[in-house]
């Protein structure tokens, strides 16, 4: 069975879209943790990725490149890191146009990596200091991602950069103090099939 995305473009977690994201029993490993390998510990990064991606292609029925699809299904779970590395593995092979555009994703995705991390352990001497730099990813994620809008690649990009901009606002509000993330409220990323009506 195939991951099986909600009709929702956007999940902010704020209770505009009550879709939560959908996972099938059987669906595709984690790529850093629990591959099912018993050789995985011992893999480079590379190697680790380059596993999760040949996963996804194997039982991908869509034209998007695997690393694309995937860095979605990891974000979605709130595997941030695995998500940026994911769609680090296309941004660094990419030489086209949309260099930018997954440049952009990859520091959304950072930017989340960030707020988990503060979630995790606020105390920390490192973990405590990252809502200043989430933030700031999300503005650079915005910048580099909002020329491509209103849509492109499936995604609203409209819709992505109103839920980052959303998330800084959010973190500026408790004036960097009080981390707004935390599970039950992460937000989800989907694919559209279509362009959004202006």
């Amino acid at each position: 069975m195939a991951f099986q995305a909600p009709r929702s473009p956007v999940q902010s977690g704020n209770g505009r879209s009550p879709t939560a994201c959908v996972k099938p029993e059987n669906s595709i490993p984690e790529p850093s943790r629990g591959l099912g390998w018993p050789e995985i510990e011992s893999m480079s990064k590379h190697s680790r990725i380059s596993a999760f991606v040949q996963s996804l292609e194997a039982s991908s029925g869509s034209d998007l490149h695997p690393c694309y699809a995937g860095y979605f299904e990891c974000f979605n779970r709130g595997d941030y890191y695995e998500a940026h590395d994911v769609l680090e593995h296309l941004w660094l092979e990419c030489r086209d146009e949309n260099h930018l555009y997954f440049k952009g994703l990859i520091q959304v995705a950072g930017a989340f990596v960030h707020l988990k991390k503060h979630y995790a352990r606020p105390e920390h001497p490192t973990d405590g200091r990252r809502l200043h730099p989430a933030s700031r990813l999300l503005a650079l994620g915005v910048k580099n991602i909002s020329p491509f809008g209103p849509l492109h690649m499936g995604l609203n990009v409209r819709a992505v950069c109103e839920l980052c901009m959303d998330w800084k606002e959010r973190i500026a509000t408790f004036e960097y103090l009080i981390n707004p993330w935390d599970p039950a409220g992460a937000p989800r990323l989907q694919l559209e099939k279509t362009q959004p009506q202006a």
